[in-house]
């Protein structure tokens, strides 16, 4: 008996009694071709190949065949060769007959962004279908996909592809690819090069007879998965040195996005760009494009507010902020303006901090003299 299951054709057949080996053989429009037990695989009759060894007489065995089927109607014999014969005797009568036909194409993948640069692609095959293949399309350069054995993420190499390389049939096998044969639910995950570049991926499949036509793409851009513009912060407490800057988070893009968040200030008007430092609580200044990127005391999470030290006073301030994950940064929240108080202290030119309190120390003791009764100055 034929019939279509979940890896191929299911080829069952109960051998008589007194017989060592069964070889299969299947008719497929008038040719009759030969199946290799040692190749899993449909050969040209006359090829030498392995038999099935019968293990049990009279016992119910069954072959899957996965792969070397031909489209169109299908039937099967069976030749039993005896223990103590050489040649096979004669065939058991035809099978039922099946139509076999290349599976219809798969639906579009779901892409969901994972790490830095990774993507998990998750895919569904139709029905009776056991085998996937990948196409990533970018720039007008088709990619095919390679899952790696060694627990990292698949790669890109250049070229059609034909098939997935071993998309595994248990969880254990792979760390990074995990196929279910039952449901034909699958996923891995996918490093690609660039984050500023459109993929399309899309995705074949095998059901032992032919592949699919690749069904329809799913596009990604993981710039696209970056976060949203913030909203305007919010100052408060602003002092001659400091000021109070509160902020939130944009939306989420996706499930398990953990977004960071840069300060950023820039004295009004044009001024270099200052970035917030949540170890000292204090502006840095760089002309590193990527400064605040590769600076982690730049960026911080599950904060809502900061305190800014180390203001200039009665000078004014623009402030923003912007969020990252790990598809790169958004853009930056409309600005807020904000002016520092005045100080008591007249600042001329450019001072540090000790030559500033020793001026305020000085103007303290003055004030001080100022205050004393006339009497006992002159004393």
């Amino acid at each position: 008996m034929l019939e279509r299951g979940a890896s191929g054709l299911v080829v069952t057949f109960t051998p008589p009694k007194g017989v060592a080996n069964a070889a299969l053989y299947l008719h497929e429009g008038g040719a009759k071709r030969f199946y290799c037990t040692a190749a899993r695989a449909v050969l040209a009759a006359g090829t030498s190949g392995s038999m099935l060894t019968v293990q049990a007489r009279g016992v119910q065995h069954q072959i899957v065949v996965s792969d070397g089927l031909a489209e169109g109607k299908t039937s099967a014999t069976i030749c039993y060769r005896a223990a103590n014969a050489m040649d096979c005797g004669p065939e058991s009568p035809h099978s039922n007959t099946l139509e076999l036909a290349r599976p219809p194409a798969p639906c579009a993948p779901k892409l969901t962004p994972s790490a830095k640069r990774r993507v998990k692609v998750a895919f569904a095959l139709p029905a009776l279908s056991f085998r996937a293949s990948v196409k990533v399309e970018a720039g007008g350069v088709v990619h095919r996909v390679e899952v790696s054995k060694n627990n990292e993420p698949g790669a890109l190499v250049p070229g059609l592809p034909t098939t997935l390389n071993s998309l595994a049939t248990s969880p254990s096998a792979h760390a990074y690819s995990h196929y279910a044969q039952t449901s034909g639910q699958g996923h891995f995950l996918l490093t690609l090069p660039a984050n500023d570049v459109e993929y399309s991926i899309s995705v074949a499949a095998f059901n032992g007879v032919a592949w699919s036509d690749f069904g329809p793409t799913t596009k990604i851009r993981l710039l696209d998965q970056a976060p949203r513009a913030p909203a305007a912060p919010v100052v408060s407490k602003i002092g001659e040195d400091s000021v109070c800057v509160h902020f939130t988070s944009p939306p989420q893009q996706y499930a398990g996005d953990n977004m960071v968040v840069s300060v950023a200030m820039a004295v009004v008007p044009g001024g270099p760009v200052l970035y917030y430092n949540s170890k000292d609580h204090r502006l840095i200044s760089t002309t590193d494009p990527n400064f605040d990127e590769k600076r982690s005391p730049c960026q911080f999470a599950k904060l809502t507010s900061c305190v800014v030290q180390g203001l200039a006073p009665n000078t004014e301030y623009d402030v923003n902020v912007r969020a990252g994950n790990l598809c790169g940064w958004g853009p930056p929240s409309p600005p807020v303006r904000f002016k520092t108080t005045r100080s008591d202290v007249e600042i001329t030119g450019v001072q540090t901090q000790d030559e500033r309190d020793e001026e305020a120390k000085k103007r303290a003791v003055d004030v001080d003299a100022a205050d004393e009764p006339e009497a006992k100055r002159a004393k």
